[in-house]
């Protein structure tokens, strides 16, 4: 997604959003049905190709480039710190990646320890690039938001705007 913030002094950026959905499993004797959810992600990068092959280093929460990062389990949202994010092959419209995670199951209590130094390996889909009109009220259009993306990714790697419930949005397609 593109998010400014001029209160907090954020300048426009391209933060990139995970979802990993867990295959269901039992836990204490309950059927449970969650996905990781990551968000806020910065990859210096100006063309999705050029993810291949990189390795991203992130501190964690709270430091500043943290990722925000939970699961939910236990009727709460748990933290999922992710510090390390390896990139492999992209093929098709799709990406094998590599996640270093800690999961804190000590947060609420659960009678679980923590996890730490985890490591998912799995294949994601690229999604889409969202702009929501607060962003540029003004002049919120389909090409103002393909010039104002252009800054910060290639438009090669976007299929054509579609404006949706006040939100610009662009297919990702790495080329």
């Amino acid at each position: 997604m593109l998010f400014k913030n001029p209160y907090l002094n954020i300048p426009e950026t391209l933060f990139y959003s995970i979802q990993v959905d867990i295959n269901e499993f039992t836990l204490d004797e309950e059927i449970i049905e969650t996905s990781i959810i990551l968000g806020f992600i910065r990859f210096d990068v100006h063309s999705l190709k050029e993810l291949e092959g990189q390795t991203f280093t992130f501190p964690i929460n709270p430091v500043d480039g943290h990722i925000d990062g939970s699961i939910h389990l236990f009727g709460f949202d748990l933290p999922f710190d992710v510090n390390k994010i390896e990139l492999k092959t992209i093929s098709s419209n799709s990406i094998d990646v590599t996640l270093y995670y800690s999961i804190y199951l000590e947060y609420i209590n659960t009678g679980y320890a923590n996890i730490s130094d985890g490591v998912l390996k799995t294949n994601l889909q690229f999604g889409q690039l969202t702009i929501h009109r607060d962003i540029h009220p003004d002049s919120f259009n389909a090409d103002y938001c393909k010039k104002i993306v252009s800054r910060l990714i290639s438009i090669e790697d976007l299929g054509e705007p579609e404006i949706v419930s006040g939100q610009v949005k662009f297919k990702m397609q790495p080329h």
